[in-house]
């Protein structure tokens, strides 16, 4: 609910670096718009500072009623910032928040009387914001010092893992590696001004996983171990951070990869029905699976505070990293969607836009028509849908809605998913009829009613249009702009959806290879192929008269990674005295082994078989035991031609009687060789 309450906002952003001489007045321009710029070299210490921050009223007049200001300070040359209240009186309705202007932490709200006299602020980020909001009463205000940290000293880590790298900054490991990773430093302006050394450093390593998730490790010190259990790729990364809370300035990212198992879908062999003494040949393949980086929709899922004020925005960025270098948004149609879950007390308060890497934006939501934001750097390209605008007393999500002397003003509510999207003709804005009146009870314990505007797609401001040929790599900056004052909110994440073919041509994969060398078979009576080859050759055996006998035979192989996978085949063999398995032979198979003859042997060109009863089919086999040739006879003697296969050793098995199944009692083998 809007409040009509007159009020005093100063923000202020501190960044500093060690020494100035001057005083600073809230209710007085910045040296650049609202920033003002300090200079450290003369502001090193609190007892050495002469720079000081004066409410509007000055070193000895009460700060001013009824007014608004926004203001930043940021240090010219780096360093950790302080204020120390050296006089704090603030009349009954008038509050001072304090914030970190960088990591958006609330470090002080609601302070009011004179509970921060002699108190001290520091940001080791370099940079604090003030806001305070008073009525028609007023007081002698504050007085602060403003000092300096050291300047920051510029140091660079880089981590070495424990094993060589495949290529440059990419490891190659099987799954259930463990990796030890150490982190050395060179620091450049070392005892400048401070002394730093490695061990004095607070080291937080990052795991980028499969998933485009990143497990942190915080404090996890200079040496650091992580078992790679699951397939696909990673990035490791460390944060070293100084005593004065300042971060390497280089990170060093590897790239682990981890092996990918393949599938195994065509590993058999044949005959599918065999006897006890039948050889079989065993056929092992091996498929690479292809490992895709997954598309990586992106969230920013850090809470941010959305700070009441007078034209004043809040920020937050998400970094894009993985598609191609030169990549640009080439239609609107690249952008599906752009997704904030927020809540906020009065939708008319805002204004809402996205900048893009190389400065481009986008109006998503205006304030008005008049006045559509104060987002920096927007200027209008073509509207899209102009009744994105405003929203009077609607609530986003379910936002609480205290006075600001409220101990409840800063609680979080619960936030709704709202989307922009290319496509969508719901306005969000007045008159807009997609709300619920919906009753509920707060986090503080209050029953509230409220006009809510209902989660959904949304049509922006202006076209997206305006991001055509923005970098898809790089920062992508969401602006929450507050335009009044009293109300305020969170943001508890915010996106970029890109289509899919976006994603897919961008995407990186790999894939492992597996040499033939590396395969290998296993398994009871192994004739040939134990090693070298995808082929392997082997006689069953079963000796139970009755019953079905299972053997295995296990088929490998090694990948690019030196990392061996198997798979297990079972052969059934019948039992000895199965129909058709009978050791009584069809033929006399002594006199066939006696007479059955192959001339020449060694053969060139043409193999002649000679045999005392009709040969109904014979087969040649390599010694992989592949069947390179069939023929079909029907005759008591054959001639066959070989020319066409190469030099080596091979078997030709000699069937008769015409069985319809080649068993082991009607069949002869004999050995030949083709030179």
């Amino acid at each position: 609910m809007r409040r009509l309450l007159s009020g005093i906002f100063f923000t202020v952003a501190l960044l500093t670096n060690c020494f100035a001489q001057r005083n600073i007045y809230i209710s007085t321009p910045g040296d650049v718009g609202n920033n003002y710029l300090i200079n450290c070299d003369d502001a090193s210490s609190e007892t050495e500072t002469t720079v000081f921050f004066y409410d509007s009223g000055g070193q000895y007049g009460n700060y001013s009623p009824n007014s608004s200001y926004t203001r930043e300070m940021t240090s010219i040359n780096g360093g950790s910032i302080s204020v120390k209240f050296i006089q704090f009186s603030l009349a009954s309705g008038t509050f001072l928040t304090i914030m970190d202007n960088v990591s958006q932490q609330i470090l002080v709200s609601n302070a009011t009387g004179s509970t921060l006299n002699g108190r001290t602020f520091t940001s080791n980020l370099g940079s604090l914001r003030f806001i305070c909001c008073s009525d028609s009463l007023t007081d002698a205000g504050f007085k602060a010092k403003v000092w300096c940290g050291c300047m920051s000293q510029q140091f660079q880590t880089i981590i070495t893992p424990s094993i060589d790298p495949t290529i440059d900054n990419t490891y190659d490991v099987c799954s259930g590696t463990e990796i030890n990773f150490s982190a050395s430093s060179e620091f450049y302006q070392n005892d400048d001004q401070y002394v730093m050394y490695e061990d004095s450093l607070t080291y937080d390593w990052g795991i980028i996983d499969t998933n485009n998730d990143t497990l942190w490790f915080y404090n996890a010190g200079r040496n650091f171990s992580f078992t790679f259990t699951e397939n696909g790729s990673f990035f490791v990364f460390c944060n070293a951070t100084d005593t004065r809370g300042y971060i390497n300035n280089n990170i060093n990212m590897l790239r682990v990869r981890v092996s990918i198992p393949p599938t195994w879908e065509d590993v058999s062999f044949y005959p599918d029905s065999v006897c006890s003494g039948d050889q079989i040949t065993l056929i092992g393949d091996v498929h690479p699976e292809t490992w895709y980086e997954p598309i990586n929709y992106n969230l920013n899922t850090d809470t941010l505070y959305i700070v009441d004020g007078y034209d004043f925005c809040c920020r937050t960025s998400l970094y894009f990293y993985l598609f191609e270098e030169g990549a640009i948004v080439n239609s609107i149609n690249d952008i599906e969607k752009i997704y904030l879950n927020i809540e906020h007390s009065y939708l008319g308060d805002l204004s809402i836009m996205l900048e893009c890497p190389n400065g481009q934006n986008c109006l998503l939501h205006g304030y008005s028509s008049y006045h559509p934001t104060v987002a920096p750097g927007w200027e209008l390209t073509t509207i899209n849908n102009s009744n994105s605008k405003g929203g009077g007393n609607i609530h986003l999500g379910l936002a609480p809605d205290p006075m600001t002397s409220s101990d409840c003003y800063y609680t979080a509510g619960v936030g709704y998913d709202y989307n922009f999207t290319p496509t969508a003709t719901q306005y969000m804005g007045s008159n807009t009829p997609y709300f619920t009146s919906i009753t509920y009870t707060d986090p503080c314990g209050t029953t509230e009613s409220s006009n809510v505007l209902n989660p959904g797609d949304y049509a922006s401001y202006e076209s997206m249009a305006s991001l055509v040929g923005c970098p898809l790599n790089g920062l992508w900056t969401l602006y929450v702009c507050e335009h009044l004052q009293i109300d305020n909110g969170y943001i508890f994440g915010w996106g970029i959806d890109f289509s899919e073919d976006v994603y897919h041509d961008n995407l990186w994969s790999y894939s492992n290879s597996y040499p033939e060398s590396s395969f290998s078979w296993r398994g009871e009576g192994l004739q040939t192929g134990m090693s070298g080859d995808s082929y392997a050759t082997a006689i069953v055996h079963n000796n139970d008269t009755n019953n079905w006998r299972e053997i295995p035979y296990t088929f490998s192989a090694t990948d690019n990674f030196g990392c061996t996978y198997d798979t297990t085949i079972i052969v059934h063999v019948k039992p000895a005295m199965y129909e058709g398995c009978d050791s009584t032979p069809t033929m006399n198979e002594t006199e066939l082994t006696e007479e059955i003859s192959i001339i020449p042997n060694p053969v060139h060109d043409i193999i002649n078989i000679y045999s005392p009863e009709t040969i109904s089919e014979i087969e040649i086999v390599n010694t992989l035991g592949k069947v390179v040739k069939r023929v079909d006879v029907n005759a008591y003697n054959v001639a066959c031609n070989v020319e066409d296969l190469p030099n080596g050793l091979y078997v030709v098995r000699i069937y008769a009687n015409s069985h319809a199944e080649h068993s082991r009692s009607a069949r002869v083998v004999r050995k030949f060789i083709k030179e």
